[in-house]
């Protein structure tokens, strides 16, 4: 599609050039073909002067041609490309041996207009470099389009009746130009109204034969598939997910945007007969949103359905692995004035529904302000925030019914120090109230990296390590649990997707390498402990699982894994991947689970 924007736009140059020629010469480009008297004539026309370098059709025959202008130079000194400014000092040319000089050729006489007899004086050309389409028709070889590379001389149109002399813009004549020339009495500079835009600014004022979508309108396309195998759990599985999005993009004015998303999910030969919402969900209405920017304030909002993404997903992010990705119906404003930055939001989780059109999650609302502070000078930023989730319906461990509050705050930190060290921190506090039952939570995350080489496959290794707070007691009145409210747990913590931000601690060592800048290959290794034994361990997509025996050990299990991403071309991503989970004594204790657990997959993403 992109090579038949390029191809439409070239042509649309070409036709406006053909236009401009029209114009000042009072013909066209494709009126005639040159006849065999024609032909004759080109070949008897004087050669130019020595040490010039001619191309065909470059005779000088009107007064602008004999001053070594053209209707390029015909725009004001201050508009001119210097490229084509005659008025420049011309750099010396390589002396040429000149023919023999021919006859002059009679002028050719036409049906289409009169005949202009040549003129008396023709100053040698200044010479350009470049390529060009000559549209020019002045005489018998002027009919044929010219397209040279090196030195040369742009061939002009003919004046008309109301050509005259134009006066040097530099004030004194070029230095190529005789006396006779240079003298001629000056005429007044003719001012020709602006060119047109080709493009209109506003939408539904396109012409239907603009091959090329105005600047206002955007439409892009995404199709995704992942071939995906489970073995080693409860039901194994291999089965194939599609995802489809297209998008469209309106911007009428700098300060406004629009954007509607359509998304289609579909996932083939899954095993159960229900198919999660997380894989499957067909054709349906996933962002549409109108954005107004105040670039004096710096003020931006947002209103209508919409992805909420913070900090590195830990929290708050649209889970782009799913088949099924998460958005909001929310209204959000941001402020930013460097070096700070604050989103303030309220929300509405939009609930997946295969059997209806996707709304908002009733009952469950979600509030809160993000901050952003970068450091002017190194690559630094520390992200404060605030979050609170509300649920009008919850039910406390001892079965008691209530509404839900979770409030949130933490901190995150990023960024990099000398020595190619990069390094990634946050810690998050959550208090509230689950019915009856008291909320006390708390999580953390640090993560640190070095870049070995800056040369050849710049392998960067780095370490992780995570905890999160469990339930020490069920019944007791108290929640200690801490909920990672709308995460993006893929990867974060192995392939495997084996555990989420609750009642985990998690230790793990990356290594990383470039063989070349559209490939990269990551190789990890994990290992996993629960906090809280009594309170079981949450599986990947967070839910609980409970434990169905105690247990006399907190190790969860062991992983490895190994990922390559490769982009061939910039519309094309390929990325596969293998993970192998060593079941622990925990799970072997408390869950009776017996066998390893190994997944891979092979995922391709295009997208234009």
């Amino acid at each position: 599609m992109r090579r038949s924007l390029v191809l439409a736009g070239i042509v649309t140059v070409l036709s406006a050039a053909a236009a401009v020629a029209q114009e000042k010469t009072g013909g066209s480009f494709w009126d005639t073909k040159p006849s065999k008297a024609d032909k004759a004539a080109t070949a008897a026309a004087p050669a130019a002067p020595a040490g010039k370098a001619t191309s065909t059709g470059a005779t000088a025959t009107t007064p602008r041609q004999a001053e070594g202008t053209g209707f390029w130079d015909a725009r004001p000194a201050s508009r001119q490309w210097s490229g084509w400014n005659a008025s420049e000092p011309k750099a010396p040319a390589a002396p040429a041996v000149a023919p023999s000089p021919a006859p002059a050729a009679a002028p050719r006489a036409t049906g289409a207009r009169r005949a202009r007899p040549p003129r008396a004086s023709a100053a040698p050309q200044a010479r350009r470099r470049g390529v060009v389409v000559d549209f020019g028709e002045a005489g018998p070889a002027a009919a044929h389009s010219v397209m040279a590379i090196g030195e040369w001389t742009p061939p002009l149109p003919p004046a008309d009746s109301t050509d005259t002399p134009r006066p040097d813009l530099a004030g004194d004549a070029p230095s190529d130009v005789p006396p006779a020339a240079a003298q001629a009495p000056p005429a007044p500079q003719v001012t020709r109204p602006p060119a047109q835009p080709t493009t209109p600014s506003v939408p539904g004022s396109t012409p239907a034969a603009t091959a090329v979508p105005p600047a206002w309108f955007k439409l892009s396309f995404l199709q995704r598939g992942r071939l995906e195998a489970w073995r080693g759990t409860v039901s194994p599985d291999t089965y194939f997910l599609n995802r489809v999005r297209v998008q469209a993009e309106v911007m009428p004015a700098s300060w406004l945007r629009a954007v509607v998303q359509l998304q289609d999910a579909r996932v083939a030969d899954y095993a159960a007969k229900v198919k999660p919402t997380g894989m499957f969900n067909e054709i349906d209405l996933r962002l549409a949103f109108a954005e107004v920017k105040h670039a004096r304030s710096r003020v931006t909002a947002r209103l209508g359905r919409q992805e909420l993404e913070f900090g590195d997903g830990r929290l708050v992010a649209p889970s782009n692995w799913g088949n099924v990705t998460r958005s909001f119906d929310a209204a959000l404003v941001t402020v930013a004035r460097k070096p700070w930055a604050v989103t303030t939001f309220a929300a509405q989780l939009v609930l997946i529904d295969s059997e209806a059109f996707d709304r908002g999650k009733p009952g469950e609302y979600f509030y809160g302000a993000y901050g952003q502070f970068t450091t002017p000078k190194a690559k630094r930023v520390f992200e404060p925030y605030a979050l609170v989730r509300t649920r009008d319906r919850a039910v406390d461990e001892r079965g008691r019914a209530g509404d839900a509050l979770t409030a949130t705050v933490g901190l995150r930190a990023a960024g990099t120090l000398p020595g190619q060290v990069d390094y990634n921190a946050e810690a998050a506090y959550q208090g509230g109230h689950n019915a009856d039952d008291t909320i006390r939570a708390w999580a953390m995350h640090a993560g640190a990296g070095i870049i070995v080489s800056q040369r050849a496959w710049k392998p960067r290794f780095g370490v992780d390590y995570d905890r999160a707070s469990g339930d020490r007691a069920r019944r007791d009145g108290k929640k200690g649990t801490f909920d990672p409210l709308y995460p993006s747990s893929h990867a974060k913590w192995g392939l495997s997707d084996r555990v989420s931000w609750s009642n985990m601690q998690h230790a793990g060592a990356l290594l990383s390498v470039a063989p070349r800048k559209t490939t990269k290959v990551q190789a990890g290794v994990h290992r996993y402990w629960v906090v809280e034994r009594a309170d079981g361990y949450y599986n990947g997509s967070g839910a609980r699982v409970a434990p169905l025996a105690s247990a006399s050990s907190d190790h969860l299990g062991d992983s490895v894994d190994l990922e390559v991403t490769v982009r061939p071309t910039k519309f094309l991503a390929i990325n596969a991947g293998v993970g192998y989970f060593f079941v622990g004594p925990f799970l072997r204790e408390a869950n009776r689970l017996h066998d390893d657990q190994w997944t891979h997959f092979l995922m391709w993403t295009f997208t234009f």
